[in-house]
């Protein structure tokens, strides 16, 4: 009798702006029914299966606290990260395409703080908040950052039959958002025990190491998704541009 193979148990930890959706699609596909979205909106209308029995769980922009507050010791994390200039003048082109194709995703505080820089050069917009207090070192942040999920998560149900629109940054903080020394130290601790962290810049690679750990065949083709249509030019650098 053959045995049925099945990749191991696993974290991935999307930061965003660095290639993660395409990645995510490659999960699912490997994990099947054993993949989840674990994002707040999935978890609360998740139902006839408890949030602890998938085998895969892609972590939409929700960090450490989150897989704590899973309590799964046997789950294997991984995370791609990229070069910081790049990512934040993706994320600021990102949200502008945003603005104006799927305004509702925002809350309305939002929308509003963006609608003065829609039109506007990423040069014109550097002492905006949405860069100096969102994008800036959010990778850091997203590693770093400590939250009260226990605490949050009962509440999400209603929430959602509410029609509220949920976020990460809706979670409660259990820490100070602006110590930037203790949420690099918390980032740099979480980086060093993960089963692999990739780089965007060195895509290929990235998946080669993590079909590697997982077991599982890597596409020939890296998977793209949620690019920029504009920057078709895979040696274009946004930092070249400032």
């Amino acid at each position: 009798m053959g045995l049925l193979f099945e990749p191991p148990p696993l974290y991935f930890m999307h930061v965003p702006k660095t290639g993660g959706l395409a990645l995510g699609r490659w999960l699912r596909n490997a994990y099947g029914r054993g993949y989840f979205d674990l994002d707040l909106p999935q978890i609360a209308q998740l139902s006839g299966r408890d949030v602890q029995s998938f085998r895969c769980y892609h972590s939409w922009h929700h960090g450490r606290s989150m897989l704590d507050w899973l309590g799964r010791a046997d789950l294997a994390v991984i995370t791609m990260l990229r070069e910081p200039v790049e990512r934040v003048v993706s994320a600021f082109k990102h949200h502008q395409r945003m603005i104006v194709e799927a305004p509702t995703r925002f809350k309305e505080e939002r929308l509003a703080m963006l609608r003065p820089i829609q039109h506007s050069r990423v040069d014109e917009c550097l002492e905006h908040e949405l860069i100096t207090r969102i994008l800036s070192n959010g990778q850091v942040r997203l590693l770093g950052i400590r939250k009260d999920y226990g605490a949050f998560l009962p509440t999400v149900a209603q929430e959602v039959q509410n029609g509220a629109l949920l976020r990460p940054y809706d979670v409660p903080l259990t820490m100070d958002r602006d110590d930037l020394s203790l949420l690099y130290a918390n980032a740099r601790a979480w980086l060093d025990e993960m089963a692999v962290v990739g780089l965007t810049e060195r895509y290929a690679e990235s998946l080669l190491l993590i079909g590697d750990l997982l077991g599982i065949p890597v596409p020939s083709q890296p998977p793209r998704a949620n690019v920029n249509p504009q920057r078709t030019d895979p040696a274009m650098r946004y930092r070249d541009q400032l």
